[in-house]
């Protein structure tokens, strides 16, 4: 299950990296005027939709896996946090 976060969290890292590249080849490849605002502008747009998807992500994977391990939210202490974590842990 980890391994399935880990990897999609890498995928929108990629995006991430690989967008601004084929954006700059679609906006050269066909005849714009104002190229260059045009690139910032859906370039900004696009890396901050991704960066909110990414960090959206890595925050809910990361309560899905605690809800998996089972961590209590709820609980009032430090014991009661991880009562059935430490559980799992010691089983596997």
């Amino acid at each position: 299950m980890e391994t399935m976060f880990t990897i999609k969290s890498f995928t929108f890292f990629i995006g991430l990296l690989v967008v601004p590249i084929l954006l700059y080849n679609f906006i050269h490849k066909y005849s714009f005027k104002l190229k260059l605002a045009l690139f910032i502008a859906t370039a900004l747009f696009v890396t901050i939709t991704l960066m909110s998807v990414f960090s959206w992500w890595s925050y809910t994977s990361d309560l899905i896996l605690l809800k998996h391990y089972g961590f209590n939210a709820d609980g009032m202490n430090e014991a009661e946090f991880m009562e059935m974590f430490r559980l799992k842990i010691w089983i596997m």
